[in-house]
């Protein structure tokens, strides 16, 4: 691991001792207890021992030639012999449940994927250590002259949840649909609902609402999802309890940025309201986004701007727009990072109704917004595109 990436953790678990702001980290690896050894700024054994109270297990055995059972971290090991394997119980994950680290058999040409090395380490404790160091799984044998078991370390602190494996992820034998790393991972997630990490389904990189004319747009990315099941967009004004005006479903499970937004066409001018984001996971659990403030103006009936038909749109789609007073009209189509991506309509227009066509080619999937400016009086539409 590059001192680069120990830095960021590092960052990321001291930015979580902040109360109500607690964080979860989860590092599987087996390397990492048998590579860093020795305190000084190369080798940087301070990481392992303070960040993952991890450190390498203990041995005074000789090693043998042909081992079945973990030896202590630090001593070259042989790769484990098939048709043997190692078995782990859980203690603070998992709890009394049995799992088995062995190799995965994957076979690409020449290339064959490694044996595991899985480690064997111990709870590092001394008077600068912080939070609770429990082992997360055991092994349920070793070798003689071995004092020390564990597969794994969970910590648990006032801003941070951390859970370090001494085995790389696709080495978790799975016999059955329920075992091997799915359980593994519900595991971890127990662990961290269980020590008040709870872990909402939604990364969110952007929340925010927009007057617009007699509208509101409220709009949002995410930039992940796990297990996530629908968003719920509440409103309140000054002296109210939020309430749910709009729910959405969300992807479910995604990496990659996804934009949603909706168009609150119930608000009064004149008006201020506050708007907030809960995001509700397949299991019920749910967070709450920061509150977004927003003034309506006074009304304007110069502009208005119809919905797109069909919605949502597939190949191309119809929307209409009237002026009470005619000019010159700019009618474009935006992404959610404000970047014009077609001309719908523009020119000289009398008082009245156009159509316009939006065409997707070339578009991707998501939201969009759609912005009539006729003068200096401005509409918006937030339209979505799938295909």
């Amino acid at each position: 691991m590059s001192r680069f990436e120990r830095d960021n953790i590092r960052d990321f678990v001291a930015a979580s001792n902040v109360v109500g702001s607690k964080k979860n980290f989860v590092l599987g690896s087996q390397e990492i207890v048998k590579t860093h050894v020795g305190m000084n700024a190369l080798n940087d054994e301070y990481f392992p021992r303070y960040t993952l109270r991890s450190q390498r297990g203990k041995s005074t055995a000789v090693i043998p030639t042909v081992i079945t059972t973990p030896v202590a971290a630090g001593y070259a090991m042989p790769p484990i012999v098939a048709p043997f394997r190692s078995d782990v119980v859980g203690m603070t994950i998992e709890k009394n449940l049995t799992e088995n680290i062995k190799a995965t058999g994957f076979v690409n040409g020449a290339w064959t994927d490694p044996l595991p090395l899985p480690a064997l380490m111990s709870v590092y404790v001394d008077g600068f250590t912080q939070g609770l160091g429990r082992p997360a799984f055991r092994y349920t044998t070793r070798d003689a002259n071995v004092a020390d078991t564990a597969m794994g370390i969970t910590v648990t602190g006032s801003g941070t949840n951390i859970v370090h494996l001494g085995v790389d992820w696709r080495h978790y034998g799975k016999s059955t649909q329920n075992n091997g790393i799915d359980r593994v991972l519900r595991g971890i997630l127990d662990f961290f609902d269980v020590n008040d990490g709870t872990v909402v389904p939604v990364e969110l990189a952007d929340f925010d609402a927009k007057a617009a004319g007699k509208s509101v747009n409220v709009y949002w990315s995410t930039a992940s999802e796990s297990n996530s099941g629908w968003f719920e967009v509440e409103r309140k004004q000054a002296g109210s309890e939020f309430t749910n005006i709009a729910t959405v479903p969300a992807a479910g499970t995604s990496t990659s940025i996804l934009n949603y937004g909706i168009k609150d066409e119930n608000v009064q001018s004149s008006t201020v309201y506050t708007y907030r984001l809960r995001n509700v996971d397949r299991d019920g659990k749910s967070g709450y986004s920061y509150e977004v403030e927003v003034s309506v103006g006074g009304e304007s009936t110069t502009l208005s701007l119809g919905n797109t038909t069909p919605s949502p749109i597939n190949n191309s789609s119809t929307v209409t727009y009237s002026l009470s007073v005619g000019g010159e009209v700019a009618l474009n189509l935006y992404d959610m990072m404000g970047r014009l991506v077609q001309n719908v309509d523009n020119g000289n227009r009398n008082a009245g109704t156009y159509p316009a066509t939006i065409n997707s080619n070339g578009l991707s999937s998501g939201m969009y917004q759609l912005v009539l400016k006729v003068g200096s009086e401005t509409t918006t539409r937030l339209v979505q595109i799938v295909k």
